[in-house]
């Protein structure tokens, strides 16, 4: 998967070198046919208006999983509300998250 990005600026590109303040970002990827699939899945599956609310998702879960890997939590219990069935999965790459990273 490829990625790129460029900036949208609250003012204008000024001759007088002024410092400009990102508002947004655009960042475009590239996917290979498994993993656009895998994205248009999770789009339909999450109910989201668009693939773009579905990364946006899935990157707010992935920064809250790897806070919690920080503090050397490396395991997410999962429930099923009717069963009371649980089950444990395991992120093998939280495994070996060191737990105070240099900043």
């Amino acid at each position: 998967m490829a990625c790129g990005f460029e900036e949208a600026f609250d003012g204008w590109h000024s001759a007088t070198g002024e410092e400009r303040m990102a508002r947004s970002k655009r960042v475009l990827f590239t996917f290979d046919q498994r993993n656009y699939r895998n994205l248009e899945e999770l789009t339909g599956f999450g109910s989201f208006s668009s693939a773009s609310d579905a990364v946006k998702d899935a990157l707010q879960l992935a920064r809250t999983l790897q806070m919690q890997a920080q503090q050397g939590y490396t395991e997410v219990t999962v429930r099923n509300p009717e069963t009371k069935q649980e089950r444990v999965v395991v992120v093998p790459s939280f495994q070996t998250f060191p737990l105070h990273p240099e900043k």
